[in-house]
């Protein structure tokens, strides 16, 4: 009669034990959707730094395919404008675009790569708190039937 209740006892304490961790589990997936929800906002920013530096390029990609003389205007409008921006920015400005154009294209990459790692995480620790949960009722209602087996 002990031996049954110590292993009751050790059985209970198991089941609060667990029931500690499934609390801890979730804290740590509640702080990981909020580092996701903080930190959207930069990641938003970079999207865009990345989408208009792309826009920007195709739109000098397809200024090339434009007929000669409408080049031709648009580069004697420039140049009348203000001539020394004519030849200072035009040399420096793709380089620098493209450059940047990368540089955003990888850090995009690795905030999707974050996003999605700790989603998947998310994910993964909701189900396993779902299967302990299921796990603790089950053993809880044979604890109360009295159809656990003790061996």
């Amino acid at each position: 009669m002990l031996n049954k209740q110590s292993k009751l006892q050790e059985i209970k304490d198991e089941i609060d034990l667990l029931k500690k961790k499934k609390t801890d589990l979730l804290v740590k997936v509640r702080k990981a959707e909020f580092w996701i929800e903080e930190h959207k906002e930069e990641y938003y920013s970079v999207l865009n730094r990345h989408n208009e530096n792309r826009r920007i390029l195709k739109g000098i990609i397809n200024h090339k395919n434009y007929p000669f003389i409408v080049r031709f205007i648009a580069g004697m409008r420039m140049f009348f404008k203000n001539p020394i921006k004519f030849f200072t920015i035009g040399l420096v400005y793709k380089k620098g675009l493209i450059e940047e154009y990368w540089a955003f294209k990888n850090i995009k990459k690795e905030w999707e790569d974050d996003f999605n790692f700790t989603e998947k995480m998310i994910d993964k620790d909701y189900k396993l708190i779902e299967q302990t949960e299921k796990w603790i009722k089950n053993v809880e209602t044979m604890i109360e039937k009295g159809d656990i087996q003790y061996d």
